[in-house]
């Protein structure tokens, strides 16, 4: 069984404390009787009495619910190595999709500011070419900008999209793009 598939009060109640409610539990390392001295979070607990303390790998290793032989210990080295690993990659994909979507949001701000003042000025000045230039960019890139935009943070029921986007779809296509630059 592993550590994992345990809860806090679980281990508690395996370690012989009665539990007291949500967050209580009785100590059986106190002597005397007082009652729900013990305070517990999903991590660690902590008797208020007698200052015992422990988190769930320490009680689990107690129980004996934590094989201490090599094998497992290798084993368990792997899995922190490869969970670490996964943790990273997530990391550089975040990193990513967050500066598209900067880099995405920011340009779609500043055409819109150039619009609305291109609008301004189109009130007083008909035929300004650089005006309507300025309305002409924004009104072709904002569905380009606005469909990205929806797919970076896979938007629902995008208008600018055929389909909604997935984390996993932008994952993919995040991989696929890296695999391709080695």
């Amino acid at each position: 069984m592993s550590i994992a598939t345990l809860s806090m009060s679980e281990l508690l109640e395996r370690a012989g404390l009665r539990l007291r409610g949500k967050r209580r539990a009785d100590c059986v390392y106190c002597t005397g009787h007082s009652t729900a001295t013990v305070s517990y979070t999903d991590e660690v607990a902590h008797c208020f009495r007698c200052q015992w303390k422990a988190n769930t790998a320490t009680i689990a290793k107690e129980l004996g619910l934590v094989a201490t032989d090599p094998e497992s210990k290798r084993r368990r080295r792997e899995e922190a190595r490869e969970i670490a690993e996964y943790r990273k990659t997530i990391a550089r994909f975040e990193t990513w999709r967050d500066s598209l979507i900067g880099k995405y949001s920011t340009e779609l701000r500043q055409l819109g500011r150039s619009a609305a003042i291109a609008t301004e000025v189109l009130k007083k000045y008909p035929d300004c070419e650089p005006a309507w230039d300025a309305l002409a960019r924004y009104c072709h890139q904002e569905g380009e900008l606005n469909r990205i935009l929806d797919w970076l943070t896979c938007a629902k029921a995008s208008p600018w999209l055929e389909e909604d986007s997935t984390i996993l779809g932008l994952f993919q296509t995040w991989k696929k793009e890296i695999d391709e630059k080695r």
